[in-house]
């Protein structure tokens, strides 16, 4: 079953009313996806899209720039812009996150997350530092901050289930330098760059954030 996915490009408008700061949201075009389908935009506006086992990219007036089949990447998982020219893409299915070029194509060797015995890498996010990446091991429950190019450096949270007494982590996001993890049944959790818990926010049947 597929869903429409609407106003993801937004041009966002600010207006002031006295001492009222307001934000007004213009829909920027419409593209439909499958329902398994994953989606991202970058900093310029441009909306990726997967269909399968090809990524799209559209600019921000909905003109397609590029289309790529990599059929060796597997089924992705997530597309996440590193900058303007890089981006990341993880497949759970092929435990690899590969990296492509601003016109899709790809830039380097795919890093085979094996090599950090990581057994079930379930989430990856992209780190304020241009080195590093989130890796989420849910199988042995480690979030781990690996540093691209030398396998054997990285820092890891331990035992993050139990820390947090929580049964799945849903979703990972770094935001200003901290971490935020996702439980859709208890909330979400707020981490320094550290890995100190700081705050929980108690949100619950978040989809995405």
């Amino acid at each position: 079953m597929k869903y429409i996915l609407s106003c993801i490009l937004l041009v966002m408008f600010h207006t002031l009313h006295a001492q009222n700061d307001s934000l007004q949201w213009k829909p920027g075009f419409t593209k439909e996806i499958g329902e398994s389908e994953v989606w991202s935009s970058d900093l310029m506006g441009n909306l990726l899209i997967t269909r399968r086992n090809v990524i799209e990219k559209y600019d921000s007036s909905g003109v397609q720039r590029f289309s790529q089949s990599i059929r060796s990447i597997g089924k992705i998982s997530r597309i996440t812009p590193m900058n303007t020219m890089k981006l990341l893409v993880f497949s759970e299915e092929q435990q690899s996150i590969c990296f492509l070029d601003n016109t899709l194509t790809l830039s380097e060797t795919c890093l085979d997350l094996s090599e950090n015995t990581i057994v079930m890498a379930s989430h990856v996010a992209v780190s304020g530092q241009s080195d590093r990446i989130w890796v989420m091991d849910q199988f042995n429950s480690r979030l781990l901050s690996l540093q691209l190019g030398k396998v054997s450096n990285h820092q890891e949270i331990r035992n993050v289930k139990g820390l947090l007494n929580i049964d799945q982590i849903n979703g990972i996001l770094e935001f200003n330098n901290d971490l935020y993890l996702l439980d859709r049944g208890k909330g979400i959790y707020q981490f320094d760059q550290y890995g100190t818990l700081m705050k929980k926010f108690d949100e619950k049947d978040v989809n995405a954030f």
